[in-house]
């Protein structure tokens, strides 16, 4: 049997050397004689800087693109909330509020008391409206969200109530009815089976 290699690669001892050197010390538009063969170089292309990822309070500030999955989220601890009160007190955009929020939105679950603070940071009803309905998903205690209704105008509550109540027309109730009748006969099964 014979040994065959895995991989071949074409390799001169220019390329060889040119790897092994830092560009400064590279040859320009020089003639490199390798054996018998002469070998023209081209001129080597000055690249772009490499830039590292910017870090510190300016990156802190970038809004984060990750989305947690709502079973694994963490409650948001008080010094996020403060942070995050903060930057939207700070930012002039609506634009740049409303990034806070989804940021949040997509990472943390939130009280309706944590809801309130960020919400109320927000200048106008038509920005309260939009948090509230970005951070209703993430409400650990949805129950209590129509506490948060007194921060919108009369008319953004109803636009609110309407997009965060699931709807619930007669076939959506009909199937419901269906799934319970055929839950509990498959409990009443288990029990039988079981006994």
């Amino acid at each position: 049997m014979t040994r065959r290699p895995l991989l071949v690669l074409p390799t001169s001892l220019t390329l060889l050397l040119g790897l092994a050197l830092p560009a400064e010390a590279q040859p320009r538009d020089a003639d490199v004689e390798v054996g018998r063969v002469r070998h023209v170089t081209a001129p080597i292309r000055d690249c772009e800087p490499w830039e590292p990822a910017p870090r510190g309070p300016a990156a802190w500030q970038q809004p984060s693109e990750r989305c947690v999955p709502l079973a694994w989220r963490e409650a948001l601890p008080p010094h996020r909330l403060l942070d995050a009160h903060r930057r939207i007190r700070d930012a002039q955009a609506p634009a740049a509020r409303l990034a806070v929020i989804d940021e949040v939105a997509r990472e943390w679950r939130v009280t309706v008391e944590q809801v309130l603070t960020l919400a109320g940071a927000l200048p106008t009803s038509a920005e309260r409206l939009a948090a509230l309905t970005r951070l209703h998903p993430a409400t650990r205690d949805a129950g209590a969200f129509h506490r948060t209704y007194g921060l919108l105008s009369p008319e953004d509550r109803d636009v609110l109530h309407v997009r965060i109540t699931r709807p619930l027309d007669a076939e959506t109730a009909r199937r419901q009815a269906r799934l319970r009748r055929l839950a509990e006969e498959e409990r009443a099964l288990q029990r039988a089976l079981g006994d």
